[in-house]
């Protein structure tokens, strides 16, 4: 019996957890209706290990070993010990991670990190014909502190307003953007991340589509928690000329946000059928260039079907692949694939799971006075017959 993750039992579990909890989460229900044990620690010590590429200690039980009668491996979030420090070392540095691409011809936008005192990269690509740049933190994600689609006056102006610090500023590329996901030199999921819009009938205004879209959005639970800043939509409306009383043509799209950038009022669509399979052989390559077992990849794909890695992430958040919206179907694909990953083929007949309390398994796992050495997930389940 297959999980059916719109049950409120799943469902409500997710809603209330974030980030990389909600990887570990969905990792675990892989794991459990496969018949693994799950074991969930607060720490490294008490877990009687020292691996050097997990934080020692966590905010919330994301650190857990996933354990059959043979072996055991321990994950935080989504990376297992399967990870080799070459890798993290790798994706960590932004531009450690361009210098493997660029040596593998593997495309990847051309930058480098500049600041105030040192920005004659920024000159040298201007003459060799770049007009318009990104500039994003040196250590980052999510899109925080990124400004696409920027001219060299504008980079100047930038460093000299923060002449303390360092950015990558790298030539900007349009397109759109996919977030991939490779495992054992295979990509599983693929997603494309489309800012705020709505895209119009024929005969209902723009604050119409807009509230159905807001309201289409509460069947999700990756996206119900994140409400839309009216305000913000508005002044992205009115700077590109529009009202919310316009009644766009059918198919035509009202862009509802200020830039392109992947944001939690945006879509995430499955692309995995859509995506160029030159961006996937791209995706898979820049995997193994390094020397990473899996990992998320920002690809962007050009109109032209063109496509550059953009960054890799070793522990990337996988909510939204479960998740995706507006249309595709709530599933466990690359939760499934992590675990297989590590512990090789399903099982034939899945375990029935009809529950699992995370938030009372976290409570547990941090409770003052526990002596028991970890928590087991098993004991906050619910299981069908076989």
């Amino acid at each position: 019996m297959p999980i059916t993750l719109t049950d409120p039992a799943f469902f409500n579990q997710i809603r209330a957890t974030k980030g990389h909890g909600a990887s570990t989460y969905l990792v675990t229900l892989a794991a459990l209706t496969q018949g693994l044990s799950v074991t969930f620690f607060r720490s490294q010590a008490e877990a009687g290990i020292n691996h050097p590429l997990f934080a020692k200690e966590v905010a919330e039980p994301i650190f857990y070993r996933v354990s059959n009668t043979r072996r055991a491996h321990f994950f935080n979030g989504t990376q297992s010990d399967r990870i080799s420090a070459t890798a993290c070392a790798a994706t960590k540095d932004k531009l450690k991670t361009k210098a493997l691409l660029h040596a593998k011809n593997l495309n990847t936008p051309v930058g480098g990190v500049m600041s105030a005192h040192d920005h004659v990269l920024l000159g040298r690509l201007h003459q060799a014909g770049v007009r318009r740049f990104v500039i994003k933190p040196v250590a980052g994600s999510l899109g925080k502190g990124v400004f696409l689609n920027q001219t060299a006056q504008q980079v100047a102006g930038y460093l000299q307003a923060n002449p303390e610090q360092s950015f990558v500023v790298e030539q900007h590329i349009k397109g759109f953007e996919h977030r991939v996901h490779v495992v054992d030199g295979v990509v599983v999921t693929a997603l494309q991340r489309v800012a705020n819009h709505v895209v119009g009938n024929g005969f209902d205004t723009v604050a119409s589509l807009f509230a159905a879209r807001q309201e289409d959005r509460k069947r999700n639970p990756y996206l119900v928690e994140k409400t839309a800043d009216v305000a913000e939509v508005e002044m992205a409306l009115l700077s590109r000329g529009g009202a919310w009383s316009d009644v766009p043509p059918l198919g035509q799209t009202v862009w509802l946000a200020a830039n392109g950038l992947p944001n939690p009022q945006g879509d995430i669509i499955l692309s995995f059928d859509t995506l160029p399979e030159a961006a996937k052989h791209l995706a898979v390559a820049a995997t193994k260039a390094v020397a990473a077992q899996s990992a998320g990849l920002d690809i962007l794909v050009e109109p032209s079907g063109t496509a550059y890695v953009l960054e890799i992430n070793i522990r990337p958040w996988i909510g939204a692949q479960s998740f995706p919206h507006p249309k595709g179907d709530y599933n466990l694909t690359l939760p499934n694939a992590l675990v297989q990953s590590v512990f090789g083929a399903p099982n034939p007949q899945p375990r029935p799971l009809l529950g699992f309390d995370y938030q009372a398994l976290g409570a547990e796992v941090f409770r003052q006075g526990r002596v028991t050495k970890g928590v087991a997930a098993a004991d906050f389940a619910r299981f069908g017959p076989a």
